[in-house]
């Protein structure tokens, strides 16, 4: 194989990222992306058998075999895995080009497949391990490129210097990438050409968000998302005082796959078991309770047309711009808001809650027979596994008998679901594909997984409960003055119907996992601001390019005042430029061999520049055919002579 080795090293790094690529996108099992792992790796040890028969036999015969199995598996599952037999061949290709490259078959569709791979993956990839590895692929392609271009013409480059240029313009291509981004943005979270039933769960990202239902069995990638949802400034109290559960929806209504709320018509017609909001004003509601401490809340892109107030709330007042006849209180306790109201604009509003403490429960015994308002609470769909469950149901609740207290049947269970089942996100190794699994198989899953679990058991022992989703707030600055919910922060919980004090908070989650949902360590600071800068830079819209470019003419503007405001700031500014400019040169002339230094100033002093594809020795015809001067044309015939020395001359061993 007549291909540098250097090169051919770099192509495999190329070969590698295209796989990490298809890797990336969650749309390709393992048992695909290992063998092309290893005929990658194993590239320079192939490379040595290319020219034997044998090799050429074995090679294609594995080729035709891998093909082979991806038409099989083609005609089995037809279009439902179009994406994952799309990459697999991509990726087939690639790896076969790799380890066919000779004299005769350049890299040329090698480079053309790599950037192709990287652009495909890209709609399907969108976290910031991907924008790392891209980073890293452009200046690998561009270090391939240069590398052939120069072992095509005859020139073996030293490492820094071929390593140098690589970085240059890649950086280069970088910059130029970020610039078209910010001129023609694109939303990322946009509807595209592939439709939801081509799309495989696998290769879907999951951004964890308020929902106003529940739908388990969502399987892909999960990117935690750092946008501010709202910022809570509490006015009066202290931090112990305010609630971390803030509701959004309470879902009464279960279904094998989840969880939904009644349509308005039927729940207008149930009695309202939670205390009614009454009016007190243009855009405010009480109910009755002791407030505790009281917070102003700015709610930022209400996606779900929802207010997010505590259980504990007595209070509630919008404040001004915000049309309060665009908020209605319902009769679960929530607040809607029409995104059509006046005010600040369909994406901000201000609201005070007043809170009161949240008391103990009090001690009620279990009822069997509860009233007719109370039926819908304890509805299960009917599922095959209900006998299994109500077995684990028997068995966690054995030592508790039928007169205990109902929280303490609650508090059992909850323990139990804590004990042993771990929190997991989804897409995460081991994490429940469904609630079978998760409750008998005793595999991980997130908080809609351990609300569920909890709600289904109970509803078994016929305890009045509904799920709902919100927000946990636990975020707050060190002076404990402002709390922040963040999209990560959504949650589900449980709400119990206890027989003497109403509905009641039972959060199943692991402590751990809600602890997350807080500041972290330093590790985890970190991590998260790096995916909120990401996240920032997948939201980036027309909206943001608007507030981007208005803030970088602000910037200008000042930097040009504050440029002008001294007579001297100019001059010194020139001459800071200049010397950057002089060192650049310098370090540009220390790069290049002082024979062809000694040749570029005697081909100046003889006043003639070379033309494009011009030979030093041709130079140097033309300049002895007439023109210049005589002692010119000699110093040009001896600096050509020590070039041409400097670099054809034969290395000794």
């Amino acid at each position: 194989m007549n291909l540098d080795r250097r090169l051919l090293g770099i192509l495999q790094v190329l070969v590698l990222l295209d796989l990490l690529f298809v890797q990336l996108t969650g749309a390709v099992s393992a048992q695909w992306l290992v063998p092309l792992y290893a005929f990658t790796l194993a590239t320079p040890w192939l490379a040595r058998h290319q020219d034997r028969p044998l090799y050429i036999w074995a090679w294609n015969l594995a080729v035709l075999g891998l093909f082979g199995l991806l038409v099989q598996n083609v005609a089995r599952t037809a279009i439902t895995l179009l994406l994952e037999h799309g990459l697999v061949l991509a990726a087939l290709c690639q790896v076969h080009l790799l380890n066919n490259l000779n004299r005769l078959r350049k890299p040329d569709l090698l480079f053309f497949n790599a950037i192709l791979i990287a652009i495909v993956t890209c709609f399907f990839s969108q976290d910031l391990g991907y924008f790392a590895a891209f980073v890293v692929f452009v200046y690998v392609l561009v270090l391939a490129v240069r590398a052939w271009t120069w072992q095509q013409d005859g020139i073996r480059p030293a490492w820094p210097a071929l390593v140098a240029e690589a970085a240059r313009h890649g950086t280069g291509l970088l910059l130029l990438t970020a610039a078209l981004f910010v001129l023609v943005p694109r939303d990322f979270a946009r509807e595209g050409l592939v439709a939801d039933p081509l799309r495989l769960a696998g290769a879907q990202i999951l951004r964890p968000g308020f929902q106003e239902e529940i739908q388990l069995g969502r399987r892909g990638s999960t990117q935690l998302d750092e946008r501010v949802v709202a910022r809570l400034e509490l006015l009066r109290g202290v931090a112990k005082d305010v609630p971390a559960h803030w509701r959004g929806a309470s879902l009464v209504l279960h279904d094998p796959n989840g969880w939904r709320s009644e349509r308005p018509g039927r729940a207008r017609q149930r009695p309202a078991l939670d205390p009614a909001w009454a009016g007190a004003g243009p855009g405010t509601f009480e109910r009755p309770g002791e407030a505790a401490a009281w917070l102003r809340v700015h709610l930022q892109d209400p996606l779900a047309q929802r207010l997010f107030v505590p259980h504990a709330a007595v209070g509630v007042r919008i404040l001004p711009p915000a049309d309060p006849i665009g908020v209605a209180p319902l009769k679960d306790g929530n607040f809607l808001w029409s995104r059509g109201s006046g005010g600040p604009g369909p994406r901000q509003i201000q609201y005070e809650v007043a809170v009161a403490r949240d008391a103990e429960p009090a001690a009620g015994v279990h009822e069997q027979e509860l009233p007719a308002e109370l039926a819908p609470y304890v509805q299960v769909a009917p599922v095959p596994w209900l006998p299994r469950a109500r077995q684990l149901l028997r068995e966690w609740r054995r030592g508790i008998g039928p007169d205990a207290d109902q929280h303490v049947l609650v508090e059992r269970l909850r323990q139990r679901l804590q004990a042993t089942r771990a929190y997991l996100l989804p897409g995460a190794a081991d994490a429940a594909r469904n609630l079978e699994e998760f409750l008998f198989q005793q595999r991980g899953g997130h908080c809609e997984y351990f609300a569920t679990a909890l709600a289904v058991l109970l509803r078994l022992e016929r305890v009045p409960c509904r799920v709902v989703t919100g927000y946990l707030a636990q975020e707050w600055d060190q002076g404990q003055h402002l709390l922040t919910l963040r999209a990560r922060h959504a949650h589900a919980w449980v709400e119990v119907h206890d027989p003497t004090r109403g509905w009641t908070t039972v959060d199943p989650t692991p402590s751990q996992a809600n602890a997350a949902a807080g500041d972290g360590n330093l590790w985890q600071r970190a991590a998260a601001g790096l995916e909120s800068l990401w996240s920032t830079l997948t939201r980036f819209d027309r909206r943001a390019r608007e507030a981007f470019v208005a803030a970088v003419l602000e910037w200008t503007g000042r930097a040009g005042a504050a440029l002008l405001s001294h007579p001297m700031h100019v001059p010194a500014l020139l001459g800071l430029l200049a010397g950057w400019l002089l060192l650049r040169r310098n370090a540009r002339r220390r790069g290049i061999p002082p024979a062809i230094l000694a040749w570029q100033s005697a081909l100046r002093r003889a006043g003639l520049v070379q033309r494009p594809g011009e030979t030093p020795r041709e130079v140097l015809a033309r300049a002895e055919s007439g023109g210049v001067a005589a002692e010119r044309v000699a110093a040009l015939r001896t600096a050509t002579q020590a070039h041409e020395t400097a670099r054809y001359a034969p290395v000794s061993p």
